[in-house]
Order: structure tokens, then sequence, then C-alpha cells
């Protein structure tokens, strides 16, 4: 199932990555490319014209019709815009919340054609959050229990998300030998759209989805102490972690946030700061989100949320050599159930 990212109010298909110097581009990426440039640009008359040509080659395009639709509305043409939104729903777009929201559609909304469209959207909402729960199931996190499990004495779990492009295995390599040593079982879900040379998490919603889901597997199969769970993330598994944490908070002791920082468009609960998990970020002084990080961290304190930051001097985007202690060390932190 192809995923959807937004930028500069434009949908985009995940597929389309940058491209490099040794790219040889076809002539439908480029066009989707010029597409993207001139939309987010505010060129809207060059858009028009390259979206309309792209839609033409892939009428089934449902993120083009929608954004053509956005940019009819705001020419005040309602109702080649209202036609732009019913070629979107019928292709499967599926983003309810946006259809409701999006400012420049304010004036579609009042026409009467709108709640047959945005029932189709919705229906289109329900068949996909039903196809992707079924592709969870179909995708299994892999589980690694400790070396010794007395079926008595439920164990700690400790959850591990890698970033953007990643891939579980790498990750199972990182908390391996933590989990092992402090007796918990550890499950390392995967993402499940393609990117790059690994995979990339979807939408928040389905992230904590599949993140609820990795425990009630591993419960399944361990003895599990659910008032002793512990979630991490890397990079995009980072942020996806604060924002899985603030949507259900009653499901983790803890968080650990590696190389990562609140995602800007996550909101804080309206909880306490003794009603979230305590939280530990470890980031390196060499990383591009160190500055965001840092941030975070004071935007967490300043809310009374536990928490502490790690600097690491001389460290990029990546993970501490000596990372078994200090994941240790932020299992201590974060940890709050008995060991």
């Amino acid at each position: 199932m192809t995923r959807r990212i937004v930028f500069a109010g434009c949908f985009l298909l995940a597929a389309i990555a940058p491209a490099s110097a040794q790219d040889v581009v076809d002539p439908l990426t480029l066009m989707q490319r010029q597409f993207v440039e001139a939309y987010s640009g505010g060129d809207i008359d060059t858009a028009l014209q390259v979206g309309e040509e792209l839609m033409s080659r892939q009428p089934g395009n449902a993120f083009v019709a929608y954004d053509l639709a956005r940019l009819r509305a705001a020419r005040g043409e309602l109702a080649s815009a209202l036609a732009w939104l019913l070629q979107a729903s019928e292709a499967g777009f599926a983003e309810i919340a946006v259809l409701e929201e999006d400012a420049d559609l304010a004036t579609v909304r009042q026409s009467p054609g709108f709640p047959a469209i945005l029932e189709r959207v919705r229906a289109n909402q329900a068949a996909e959050r039903e196809a992707f729960q079924r592709q969870v199931a179909a995708h299994p996190p892999q589980l690694v229990p400790p070396r010794r499990l007395d079926p008595e004495k439920p164990a700690p779990l400790i959850l591990a998300l890698h970033g953007r492009g990643g891939r579980g295995g790498p990750m199972m390599q990182l908390w391996e030998t933590v989990a092992r040593q402090l007796g918990a079982v550890l499950a390392v879900p995967e993402a499940l759209n393609p990117y790059a040379s690994g995979f990339q998490w979807g939408t928040q919603e389905e992230t904590a989805y599949q993140i609820l889901q990795a425990i009630e597997v591993a419960a399944a199969k361990y003895p599990i102490d659910r008032d002793c769970v512990v979630l991490s993330g890397f990079s995009q598994g980072g942020r996806l972690s604060i924002s899985t944490a603030f949507r259900h908070p009653e499901s983790f002791t803890g968080v650990i946030v590696m190389g990562s920082a609140m995602d800007r468009g996550t909101s804080f609960p309206e909880l306490t700061g003794a009603d979230l998990p305590r939280f530990f970020f470890m980031v390196g002084d060499q990383d591009r989100v160190v500055e965001r990080t840092r941030e975070t961290s004071k935007r967490f304190s300043e809310r009374g949320i536990a928490q502490r930051l790690v600097v690491y001097p001389g460290l990029g985007h990546t993970f501490p050599q000596d990372y078994v202690r200090q994941l240790k060390r932020a299992i201590r932190f974060v940890k709050t159930c008995a060991d």
C-alpha cells in the first residue's frame, strides 16, 4: 500500500525520492516533481497546467486530483474544484480530517454536492484502515525472549522502532544484548512503507496502532508485565514514539528517544506530567536535530514531564559507540517498574 507525506500543503507520493546526480528520471516522475515545485512555490498557473497533464496520464492519482481541487477553489472556481474532489474520492482519497479542515476548501464544503463526496472519502478511509490492519497482522514484530523466562513472573517489554529508510534488523542488534541482560522481552516491529533501501512509518495513528499490536503479539507469546513497557525509537521512530506515548500514556512506563525530537505537528496532551511516561533523550552534538532535541527537552521540563537529555560530543545522527551502556543508562531512568 503506497502511503503519502504532506509537503507545503501538497500531497506527494513517498515513492518520489530526491534525485541524485546518477538518476535517470522517467518523464512521469519528472512531471510529478515539476508539479510539486510549482505547487509549493505558489505558481498556480504552472501547477494547474502540469497537474492536469499529469492527471491525463494518471487518472487514478487521488492526491494530485485533491491538490487541483484546492487550486481551483483558491481561484473561486467552485464547480471545477468540486469535480476534482469527486475524482479524488473516486480514486480512493481517504484523508477525511484534511478534507473536513482544509481552509482552502471552506467554500467548497458549502456546495450541495459536497456531502456525497465526504461520505465517499469516509468509506475510503474505513476500507484503507481495514487493509492496513490486515497488513499489520501479516507482518508481526520480531520477538526475542530473555535467556531465562519465568512463566510465573511477567517480564518487562522493550519495543524498538527504526528510523525512516531503516529496517528492524539493526534495531534488533542494537537492543538484544540490553534486553537479555535486563531479563526483558524485545519486540521490534518494522514499518510497512518502502523508502530508499528500507521502510518508513505511516501516520501517527497508523504507527500507534502497529506499536499497540506489537504489545499484543508479544503478550500472546510470552508473560509480559504490562506495567513495565518501554518504547524506544530512532529518528522518525523517535518522533512517533513521542506521539504514540502522548496518545496512549497508560501503555508505557517510559520512552527513549534517539536522534530525534518532538514533531512540530504533535501537540501536548491535556494531562499532567505525572500522568505521562518518563522520557530519555539521546542525541549527538553533531546531529542535525540537536537543537530541536534541546528545545523538546526544555518544553517537556516546563510542563513537568519527567525527562532527561544526554548530548554526546562528536556524535552525528547515529548511536553512541558504547550503546549498550548508554541504553542501560536510559532504561534505568525511564523504567519505574520493579526489577
